[in-house]
Formats: structure tokens, sequence, C-alpha cells
């Protein structure tokens, strides 16, 4: 019977040492990439609309310039508008490092939990010679093999866990208020391809007239709405923030605190 039990942990060491090679073949790590790779292309799409803004003001602030050399008197100044560039800029710039930081996270994160299977292979495996053979494993190495078990939990199964149920929980929790936001940056974003003279719904390319009425029009938009459109930018990338690294991390340290616990119970 002993033989047959240490049998089964050596299967089980040989199961984890197979996942420590090749870690894309573990579920919970397609799944949690699946939903890092969600935030990514959320933010990246974020990150363009606030950018196609961006351009917008800054091509507006140009033809104030050299509209000023030109014909200073026909030409309403729109220097007024660089305080909201310098805004969007900034937020522009958190967003794309959040999208950096995503791809970060998924190409780790199969690094990471190569080295989570491999700790619980380790563990398996002295379990393995435990039952096999008891008392043969030392203090020492015991301790070893204890902490490779906590180890290999925390990596390979808690991660990947923390970070699928944070997502989605997080996507669930701002669903309302980021597909708000996400409208209210769209309809910004129209007005800026009106205002550098981009095709707008119709697909067809303004005339003169209709270029100058969007330009005026989108000018004084981008001033009245700019509280509404930091406000808007700061929901996303907050949405984001929270899915990627707050709510996983809570329940990675939630379930952390669990896993001690029963450890904790177990060895008294």
């Amino acid at each position: 019977m002993r033989a047959l039990v240490a049998a089964l942990w050596l299967i089980a060491a040989a199961a984890a040492a197979g996942l420590a090679l090749r870690p894309a073949a573990s579920p919970a790590l397609a799944a949690a990439r699946a939903q890092a790779a969600a935030v990514s292309v959320a933010s990246s799409a974020t990150y363009v609309s606030l950018r196609a803004i961006n351009a917008a003001l800054s091509f507006a602030q140009e033809i104030e310039v050299g509209a000023s050399v030109v014909a200073s008197g026909n030409v309403q100044p729109f220097k007024w508008l660089e305080p909201v560039d310098d805004t969007v800029e900034r937020v522009s710039s958190v967003v794309f490092a959040i999208a950096v930081l995503t791809g970060l996270l998924s190409l780790s994160l199969g690094p990471v939990t190569a080295v989570g299977f491999a700790a619980l292979a380790l563990f398996l495996a002295g379990q393995a010679l435990r039952t096999a053979r008891p008392g043969a494993v030392p203090p020492a190495l015991a301790r070893v093999l204890d902490e490779s078990l906590r180890l290999g939990l925390a990596l390979a199964i808690l991660l990947p866990i923390a970070l699928i149920a944070g997502e989605a929980m997080g996507d669930w929790l701002t669903a309302a208020p980021v597909a708000a936001a996400e409208a209210r940056v769209d309809e910004i974003v129209g007005q800026a391809k009106a205002l550098i003279g981009q095709p707008g719904a119709s697909g067809e390319a303004p005339g003169w007239r209709e270029t100058a009425a969007a330009y005026f029009a989108s000018a004084g938009l981008f001033w009245e709405r700019a509280d509404a459109l930091l406000a808007d930018t700061a929901t996303l990338v907050g949405s984001y923030i929270l899915r990627l690294l707050l709510l996983p991390g809570l329940l990675l340290l939630v379930l952390w605190r669990l896993v001690r616990a029963f450890d904790g119970g177990r060895g008294q």
C-alpha cells in the first residue's frame, strides 16, 4: 500500500514537472493570459483615442501659430487649448504604461508559472520519498519541501486564479461606468477627427467651409468638455488598475492567508 501511494506521488510529481517544462498546457495560465489580453486591448484602444485627441489639439495650436503670422487679425487664438493638450498627453502616457505593464504581465506569467510547477514537482517528489522511506528526509530538507509547496501553490495555482477572478470581478463592477466613459471619449474622438480634417461618420472628406466650422466647433467643445474628458479618462485608467493590479492583488493576499491558515492548522 505504501508503495502504491509513493507511486501516485511520483506520478503527480512527473505531471507537475511536465507543466513546468510546458506551462502553456495549464488551463489556468491560458485563462489568465486571456484576461490580461482583454485589459491590454482595452487600454490600447483608449491610448489610440487619447492620441487622436492629442493630435487634434496639437494641430489646432500649430494652425493658430501659423495663422497668427499670416493673418493674425482674421483668426482667433487657440492657445487656451494648451492646458487641455498637456493633460491629455499626460493621461495618454499613463494609459500607455498600463498597456506595456499588461503585456509584460502576460509574457511573464509563463516563466513564473513554470517556476511554481517546478517547486510543486520538488515537493511531490519529496512526498514520494517520505512515503516510501519514512524518516529518510532530514528536518532541514523537510522544511525546504514544505516551503516548495507554499511557493508552488502561490505561483502556479493562486496567482493565475487571482488574475482570472480579479479581472472578471473588476470588469463586472466597472462595466456601466466604463461603457459610459468610452462612449463619451469616442464622441470627443469624432470631434477630433473633424478638427484635423479626417472623414467623419459619412466617410466623405469635408469641404473647406465644413472644415472651418468643424474646427471652431471642435475647439470650443474641447474647452467646454475638458473636465468631463479628464473624468472619463480617469475612470478608464482606474478600471484598468482595478482589474489588473488591485483586485488580483487583494484576492492573491486573501488566498495566500487562507493557505497559510490551513497549513498552520494542519501543523498543530
